[in-house]
This record gives C-alpha cells, structure tokens and sequence, in this order.
C-alpha cells in the first residue's frame, strides 16, 4: 500500500525503519523518543517536515521508565531486601512473574543490572550472568551479609546505571530546552549523542 500510495497517515509506535523513511514526507513526533539514537534518527528523517508535539510529560514518562530500568541506590537496597525475604534459605529463583511481586518497580532488565551490582559485590553468587536478561528465571545464592555498609561505587554496573540514568535525563532536557533551529547545528548532536 506504500509503494502503491494508498495510504495517507500512518501512525506507528516504532521509529521509521530507514528503507521506509523515501515513503512519507511528513513525521510527527508525538512523543519524545526514548533513546537519543531513536531522537537522531527521526530528525535525520528524509522528508520535509518534521513536527515535534512532545512536552515535558513525554520526558516523565521516559524517566519513569528510564528508572525501571536503571536501578539507583534505594532500588538496589529494596531488590536486596526482596531477596532476603524470598530466601529464607538462601537460595531465590528470580523470574520475570517474580518483577510484578512486592512494590519492586524495576524491568526485568533493571533487576538483572541490580543482580549484577550484587554479584560484583559479593552480596550473591548465580550462574549465566551474560544471558540473565534473556533468560525467563536466575537462581541466585545470598552470602552472608556483610558487616561494614558497603560502597555501591565499588560495582562497575551500578556505575553504568548511574551514567546512562544521568546521561538520559540530560538528553531528555536537551530535547526539551534546545531550540529546533540549533537541531541543525552538528555540535549539537555530538553533544547529545556522546561523539
């Protein structure tokens, strides 16, 4: 129906695939992208007009899930408090149905970062960690708990979390706040998409 011209409007939650982009001539952002690349993408869009209807709830919304999916500090300690109750002898399966339990709001991905924190810590042990977020379940193993409050910057992937939770935060003002006019500058975008 493209290729034929038979459609007029097409609505899609996606980002416009690149093959598809020689199609449209308009592009519409209702909502602010999730990504930078999905944002960059969209204004390096083919067509002629490109309208950007997003506002400051798109960016709570992606914070929102931004933050399910980067766990910070608090998350980490409820996660580790979670699994402490779970695993009363000391062993947990975590599943993705196990996500929607408790007051836990994390992604299935957020909870394999946090497990991933606490394996670098030595707060558990589990076996596949590179394949944790395609897996449907983990079993994890608590250790003893330590004695002296431990230094979460110690983890490599908490430092990752707390990098890409700064770094989107700081895209999604940069969307908001950066007039469309310097969308065209090259600096620009070598700022926002770390280049």
């Amino acid at each position: 129906m493209l290729e034929d011209r038979e459609l007029a409007l097409v609505i899609t939650a996606e980002p416009v695939d690149d093959e598809l982009v020689g199609f449209f001539s308009k592009l519409v952002l209702y909502q602010l992208p999730v990504t930078p690349v999905d944002f960059y993408r969209a204004w390096s869009f083919g067509g002629s007009e490109l309208y950007l209807g997003y506002t400051a709830k798109d960016l709570e919304r992606n914070q929102a899930l931004w933050s399910r999916l980067y766990p910070v500090r608090d998350q980490l300690v409820q996660l580790y408090v979670m699994l402490g109750r779970e695993g009363t002898s000391g062993e947990v399966e975590v599943s993705r149905t196990w996500c929607g339990q408790g007051a836990l709001d994390l992604e299935w991905i957020g909870i394999c970062r946090g497990l991933r924190v606490f394996l670098e810590l030595g707060l558990i042990e589990a076996e596949g960690a590179p394949t944790w977020e395609n897996a449907d379940s983990i079993q994890v193993r608590l250790l003893p708990a330590p004695k002296n409050k431990l230094d979460l910057t110690r983890s490599i992937s908490y430092n990752e979390c707390v990098k890409w939770r700064a770094y989107l935060d700081s895209y999604g003002y940069w969307a908001l706040e950066t007039p469309a006019s310097r969308f065209q500058e090259q600096d620009a975008w070598k700022i926002v998409l770390g280049a």
